[in-house]
Formats: C-alpha cells, structure tokens, sequence
C-alpha cells in the first residue's frame, strides 16, 4: 500500500493508544492530536493518505468538490497526493548529548521521552511550558497541557 502518513512528534505520542498522540499533518507540518487526523483512500487503488480538517478544507476549496465520504474518486486523490511534500525516513529527536547542550544553553533541561529520543523541556515563570525536539518547538499552556497531550497554544516546526 502506498500512504502519505503523518508523523509522531515523538516516541512518547506514539506509545499513546487512545489517539491523543501528537502528529505532524504531512501537507502543512502542524501539529494535531492523532485522533484529529482524517484518512482518505483512493478510489479502487491500495493508496491513502492523512490530512488535518484544515487541509482538508483547503483542497475542497481549490478543487471545488467537497469530500463526502473517506473514498476520493481517482482525479482528486492524484490532485492532493501530487501536493504532498516528500515523505523522508529519518529518526527524529534530539540526541542526549545535544540536548543536554541546547538545555544548558535555554535555561531548560534535557528529558529523555523514551526509544532514545530527548526532548528540551523549559518551565517559563509564568506557568508556560516550552518543549523542544529535533522537529518542533512547541508552546503549552502548563506542563500538566503538555503532559495530558494537549493541543499547544502555539508550535513551529523546524524543518
């Protein structure tokens, strides 16, 4: 089967079973939880992709159909699946090392989120809560938001 997927943000989401794993939409690079996520199949092939409600949107806007079932026919799935950046293998997070630097360097510390994946975790003196991985850099609202998997106030995603 061929698939554009969304991404983890990290290994902590992806051990996240109830779909509350943050994932990175693979047409816009933002951040949603995984429950938020559509998949659309292509009419009579094995292909499918993820896109955020805001993609989504957006491609119904341009192509002027809106999507009424999780079966595209064949000309709008090719449509979107030409939009998508190129997908890329490659392990994301930080290493130990470098994030003990950048969390020296921030004022934050270096957290290990599990499968060797470290994160920069900084606590803002008015109860914000700042993470920062290979990726993303994210804002939440409290380290209890980050914690329970909530939608961060504001990310940008680095690459």
């Amino acid at each position: 089967m061929e698939r554009i997927s969304s991404t983890y943000v990290s290994d902590y989401d992806a051990e996240q079973r109830d779909r509350t794993g943050r994932v990175y939409c693979p047409f816009c690079g933002e951040v949603y939880a995984e429950r938020d996520m559509e998949e659309y199949l292509e009419e009579g092939t094995q292909r499918a992709l993820d896109i955020c409600s805001i993609c989504r949107e957006g491609f119904e806007r341009d192509l002027e159909q809106e999507f009424e079932s999780d079966i595209l026919p064949k000309e709008v799935f090719s449509r979107i699946w030409d939009e998508a950046p190129e997908q890329k293998e490659e392990p994301t997070g930080l290493n130990e090392e470098t994030a003990e630097q950048l969390a020296k360097a921030l004022g934050g510390e270096a957290w290990q989120s599990g499968g060797g994946i470290c994160l920069v975790l900084m606590r803002r003196r008015d109860g914000g809560f700042v993470v920062l991985s290979e990726d993303v850099l994210s804002e939440y609202s409290s380290e209890n938001a980050f914690e329970h998997n909530e939608r961060p106030a504001a990310s940008v995603r680095l690459h």
